[in-house]
């Protein structure tokens, strides 16, 4: 059931989601025009962190969708992803940059390799997945891929990954390596999963608060909270009613305000005193957003 505003509150839902879907986007532009220092950069390791600071921008940028209609709990899928780019941006600044930003490369290349070769049937990994799984049920999933053009992307990923400045690292893959694929953070004796890079970034408020209970939202949990108890019987909240938009703006501004600074202070020529005013601007535009009085529902 979709939340539908009484006429009465009408005007107060539209100018609520209008407000937030502005504040949102204030956070992304700021953002950007920190992306865009990175981009300038000839910094070994900016390719890395212009990628993964460009997803934390997509992530924000689709909350600020999804929250302009009202999609409260869909945006903390979003957000959590945007979380994990966000803790990997500030591994690689933190120390041994170059290093770091090539793990992260290296790991998302093998990615691509792997997926590749499960499209590919005359592939080993290919041929085992369809052990268990039908051609029909695949070519439905993922439709008919030239082998030629499968072949020339596998041949190309498998290539990088043997150029000298990834060599190294994709050898230190195979070394880590135990039941799985480790993590690219870990590689060299770096943690070894999440909330351990959070610790390691004494960020781990973050992981404790978003992380960890929106990963429940990631695997289908977070449920039960949209009961209600209506004295009779249990009610549900409505989808498309922004319950909850306070949380994810915080979430959006403890996210991507931090991180432009950062950005503008590594990559850019700017002054310090420029740019901490520009990010004193945004949070007084953001925190009086944070005042806009919601509209109530009943179940």
């Amino acid at each position: 059931m979709r939340f539908s505003p009484s006429i009465d509150t009408q005007e107060n839902y539209d100018n609520y989601l209008q407000a937030y879907g502005n504040a949102f986007g204030d956070g992304v532009n700021f953002l950007d025009d920190a992306m865009q220092e990175v981009a300038r950069s000839d910094a070994t390791h900016s390719l890395p962190v212009l990628l993964l600071t460009r997803h934390v921008i997509e992530s924000i940028d689709g909350v600020q969708i999804l929250a302009s209609h009202g999609s409260v709990q869909p945006c903390e899928a979003n957000l959590r992803s945007a979380l994990e780019a966000f803790f990997g941006i500030l591994y690689i600044l933190e120390s041994d940059s170059e290093r770091r930003g090539l793990s992260y490369l290296v790991s998302d290349y093998r990615k691509h390799l792997k997926l590749h070769r499960k499209y590919d049937p005359s592939d080993p990994i290919g041929i085992e997945l369809r052990a268990h799984n039908s051609a029909d049920q695949i070519e439905a999933l993922i439709g008919s891929i030239p082998r030629a053009m499968l072949q020339s992307k596998i041949n190309f990923l498998e290539t990088q990954l043997n150029e000298p400045e990834f060599k190294a690292t994709n050898d230190e893959f195979a070394r880590t390596k135990t039941k799985g694929e480790p993590n690219w953070y870990s590689l060299y004796g770096g943690p070894k999963h999440a909330q351990e890079l959070a610790r390691y970034l004494k960020l781990n408020h973050l992981y404790e608060f978003m992380y960890a209970p929106w990963s429940g939202t990631l695997h289908g949990g977070n449920t039960v909270r949209n009961l209600c108890d209506k004295g009779h019987s249990l009610g549900y909240r409505p989808i498309r009613h922004p319950d909850g938009m306070n949380t994810i703006l915080r979430a959006c501004m403890a996210l991507g305000l931090p991180l432009a600074v950062q950005l503008f202070l590594t990559f850019s020529s700017m002054a310090k005193d420029l740019v901490m005013k520009r990010h004193a601007d945004t949070c007084h535009r953001l925190a009086a957003v944070l005042e806009t009085e919601n509209v109530q529902w009943e179940a």
